[in-house]
Order: structure tokens, then sequence, then C-alpha cells
């Protein structure tokens, strides 16, 4: 079944948007993990969203919070994100249930690594700290909001391109309309 001309301008929007934000947003997980959907579509009214699923992704974008151990005495992360057990594949867990603390196994495993790592004059592969990494080495972190219509932001001049989309679309189904009638060598369909 052929989608309607609505239907064909939200999808190509949604493309074009989600490609910007991709564009934008700096973090590897969140641009793999992002995704558009269609809400709601009928012949004349289409809804959608680009969604990114991640609980952290808001923080992320927005500079909503920044990290700090909670109940625990310290902040721990590890050098390579691939050897973090608390980690699926070195990628942040994508829901907030999902994620953990180390075990007091690991924990061991990993200080005496630590440890072999500082007596080989290596650098440590699990890093402890008290404070969030943006505060111990004085970098302020101003999110990145890829999804933000203002200046400098994913979305800037969206809203002009779907304004072309649709332009375009229109005169594409004009075009087939006038040819599927037979009308097209009699009317000259101009692009203003």
């Amino acid at each position: 079944m052929a989608l309607s001309l609505v239907q064909r301008i939200l999808d190509k929007a949604l493309l074009r948007g989600e490609q910007r934000a991709k564009a934008f947003c700096r973090s590897r997980q969140l641009r793999k993990s992002m995704n558009r959907r269609v809400l709601q579509s009928t012949i004349n009214f289409a809804k959608g969203i680009i969604n990114v699923p991640q609980y952290w992704a808001i923080y992320y974008h927005s500079k909503r919070a920044i990290i700090h151990p909670n109940s625990k005495s310290c902040l721990v992360w590890f050098r390579d994100p691939k050897d973090d057990p608390r980690l699926v594949n070195g990628e942040s867990p994508m829901y907030k249930s999902q994620v953990r603390g180390l075990t007091k196994g690991e924990w061991k495993k990993w200080k005496k690594k630590n440890a072999e790592a500082k007596a080989a004059n290596q650098p440590v592969p699990m890093i402890i700290t008290k404070r969030s990494p943006f505060k111990t080495v004085g970098v302020s972190w101003y999110g990145n909001p890829f999804f933000s219509n203002g200046p400098g932001g994913g979305m800037e001049r969206l809203g002009k391109e779907v304004g072309r989309i649709a332009e375009q679309e229109v005169y594409a189904e004009m075009e087939r309309f006038l040819k599927s009638s037979g009308l097209k060598n009699k009317m000259i369909v101009k692009n203003v």
C-alpha cells in the first residue's frame, strides 16, 4: 500500500531529523541506539518522534546532573570500558534498573590489577575518585544538545529543511496526479 503524502513527508522529516541529531551527538552509544518512530498516521495526519532509550541520555544532552557517588564512598570507572564488568560489551546500561555496582570479588580483582599496574609503573585500569571526573580535572560539562533548536544545536534550521521536504513531496504528488490523469502535457507546474 502506498503511503499518503502526509506520511511520506513525516517519514522523510523524521529521517532528516535523526540524521541531524546523530551528526551532533558525540556519544557513540546514543547515536547507535537512536531511532525514529511513527506514533500516529492517517491519510491526513501523522505524528512521530526521534527516540533515545537510555535513561542517562537527558543528563548527557542537557547537563541536568553531575555524577557523584551516592551511598558509596568513591566513584569508579575503567580506563577501557570493555574491562568494566558492570557494562555489557563496554556499553552503559540502557535502563536505570540495569545499573549495578562492583561485587566484592570484582572489587578485589581490580584492586589487585591496579596494584600490579602501579608496581610495573603502568597506568591503573580501574580509576577511583571521590568526585565526578569533571570536577576532579577541572573540566566543565556543558552538555551535548543534539536535540536543541537553538543556535549550534542539532535541530537548528530543521524546520526550514522540513518545509523544503514538504514542498518537494507536494510538487512530486502533483506531477504524479497530472501524469496519471493525462493532464501533464496540458499544464505546466512551476516550482516557485
